[in-house]
């Protein structure tokens, strides 16, 4: 122990001499290394992911997200690489990188690379979009068995402009059983959890939430339960956010963590003013009729969500809707 001591404190010397940009951890769940990181600011906090090992692969995402509630009180947790080509789990695994927020690296061969998967984590220039801090286990999540309970594993993460992740995991090992789970405007307060310094739980805003499923392309207002099931290894990702004049804002609905695409937002009873990073389909939400757009086509996803088609090729811009 004294020697593996020595050696984490020269290392993280090093990092603070010579590493000005950081550096990874990995492997570093010992003692000496989650205690003893000094200066390096990302660590690895799960046993390896390995391609096409289900069992593997469920004990990954449940310890990643658990270790986050410890380690990442003084680290960014790291959750190892993944194979987007994985036929098992590679959406999951992507999802599960995009909600930790930290370095987001490949092991595929790149002629297996999946495209599908893997743009959603960033914008078009390569950068990352991240939550306001990891994702991390919702309270009734963070103390149960995942893989023989039959409940569902949920976790969260805060995004820009009071938005929220929210992720549910069927775990369940072995086999392919359906289990039940749900999301409610009450899930909405833990999203500030993780967030230094602690200033309480997120209050529900006046006008309420909305709940949008990234997959589906559809979502509903937060006032009742969002219910659905989860059968065999899979998972289900829900973006909420908060509706102010009659208006909300999911982002850019091509990248998993939709409102980090959101620079800025500004609502008036007639009016919303949006900013993004880049172009693309920008969803939104309205309470009050249609909302329109100069010289921007419109398609109507239904329950109020409406997407903007802006071109994909340009910059961020500034777009006003009126209704």
């Amino acid at each position: 122990i004294k020697i593996n001591n020595w050696m984490t404190e020269a290392l993280e010397n090093s990092v603070k001499t010579r590493l000005p940009h950081g550096m990874i951890n990995c492997m570093s769940q010992g003692t000496p290394q989650v205690l003893g990181t000094r200066y390096s600011a990302v660590s690895r906090v799960s046993i390896d992911y390995k391609l096409k090992d289900l069992a593997k692969a469920k004990a990954h995402i449940e310890q990643s997200y658990i270790n986050t509630l410890f380690q990442g009180q003084t680290v960014w947790p790291d959750h190892d690489m993944f194979h987007s080509s994985d036929p098992e789990c590679g959406p999951l695994m992507a999802i599960s990188k995009a909600l930790s927020g930290a370095p987001v690296y490949l092991s595929d061969n790149p002629s297996d690379f999946t495209d599908e998967f893997i743009r959603p984590l960033a914008l078009g220039d390569g950068k990352l979009l991240r939550p306001l801090t990891p994702g991390f286990p919702l309270p009734d999540s963070a103390m149960m068995d995942v893989y023989k309970s039959g409940k569902p594993f949920r976790v969260i993460a805060p995004l820009a402009n009071r938005c929220a992740a929210i992720v549910v995991y069927n775990l369940f090992h072995p086999g392919n059983k359906t289990i039940k789970a749900e999301v409610t405007a009450a899930d909405y307060a833990h999203a500030s959890g993780m967030i230094h310094p602690y200033k309480g739980p997120w209050s529900l805003p006046a006008e309420g939430l909305v709940v949008f499923d990234w997959r589906k392309g559809t979502g509903q207002k937060l006032d009742s339960a969002y219910a659905f099931d989860l059968t065999g290894f899979s998972d289900l990702l829900l973006l909420l956010a908060p509706i102010d004049k009659g208006w909300a804002v999911i982002g850019a609905r091509d990248k998993y963590l939709s409102p980090a695409t959101v620079e800025s937002v500004a609502a008036t009873d007639a009016t919303l003013t949006v900013k993004t990073l880049e172009g693309g389909p920008l969803v939104i939400w309205s309470a009050n009729g249609k909302p329109t757009a100069e010289g921007i086509q419109t398609q109507d996803l239904g329950n109020g969500f409406w997407q903007f088609d802006l071109p994909q090729n340009e910059d961020g811009r500034k777009i006003t809707l009126t209704r």
